[in-house]
């Protein structure tokens, strides 16, 4: 299950010229493809601020400063924080936008790696994700890779990547196409590789696969 708090930003205005402000606590709940919903808080529309006209589509649901956290027995698997994530109906796909992080636990709880990006998208049936522009992930163990999109299948704990990346461990600076590995970089894989390493044979052989 999945559970999101939510503070978004809500403008208004009225006929008179008048601004509301809206900071009347508002929370529900939404269910939807096993996530819970919580919001709160809004931001009035400042003096003198007109609403901009957009040709853009208008999503169904839209909320900002947000975030979501996905939970298996009781522990966090990844916890999800953007600025802006919006959804439309006639897509399965939440949109998240305006910066994107993802922290990453181990079964314990234990804090594993940080992700960081401009935009991403998450299924909402099976929480799987993708990320994209200017994509970085820091392990905890000091491992960082670098790339313009990759994916995340929470099921095999899982990060996949066709495009070009820049991977560096402590033991390698490293760069190639076709890279897979768990969400703490650990276990890893990747093709066409150049660059260079300094393992050891045997260190070599254990953990590059």
């Amino acid at each position: 299950m999945c559970i999101a708090k939510f503070k978004p930003a809500v403008k208004t205005s009225c006929p008179s010229g008048q601004h509301f402000n809206l900071l009347t606590a508002v929370l529900f709940a939404l269910v939807m493809g096993g996530y819970v919903i919580a919001l709160s808080g809004c931001t009035p529309l400042d003096d003198g601020e007109e609403v901009q006209k957009t040709t853009e589509a208008i999503p169904d649901m839209e909320l900002f400063k947000s975030t979501i956290s996905r939970q298996s027995a009781g522990q966090a698997t990844f916890l999800i924080l953007s600025g802006r994530m919006y959804t439309f109906v006639d897509k399965p796909n939440m949109f998240l936008d305006d910066s994107l992080q993802v922290d990453f636990y181990d079964d314990n709880g234990n804090h594993t790696a940080v992700l960081n990006a401009l935009k991403g998208e998450i299924q909402e049936q099976t929480t799987w994700m993708l990320a994209q522009g200017d994509v970085v992930i820091r392990s905890d163990s000091g491992y960082v890779l670098r790339t313009s999109y990759l994916e995340y299948n929470p099921k095999e704990d899982k990060i996949l990547s066709d495009s070009f990346v820049t991977f560096v461990t402590p033991y390698d600076s490293l760069t190639g196409y076709g890279f897979q590995s768990t969400s703490d970089l650990k276990e890893w894989s990747l093709k066409q590789t150049s660059g260079t390493t300094f393992r050891k044979p045997s260190r070599r052989r254990e953990t590059v696969k």
